[in-house]
């Protein structure tokens, strides 16, 4: 796998937090870090920002 922002090599790791431990990848290359959770985001925002937009609608009353 490769690294998006650099396309440097991945490796898996796992990190420890406050509440939870959780596997993901790291850049050995740049230090990004990302999980499944981070993708599935960044996947959704991109399905959003790629969608046909509905147009919002008028606030003028009609005729009056």
């Amino acid at each position: 796998m490769k690294c998006n922002r650099c396309s440097g090599a991945i490796i898996p790791e796992r990190f420890y937090g406050y509440e939870a431990i959780f596997e993901g990848w790291k850049c050995i290359a740049c230090g990004e870090v990302f999980d499944e959770v981070v993708l599935r985001n960044r996947h959704s925002l991109l399905k959003l920002a790629t969608s046909p937009r509905r147009r919002a609608r008028s606030t003028r009353s009609m005729g009056r």
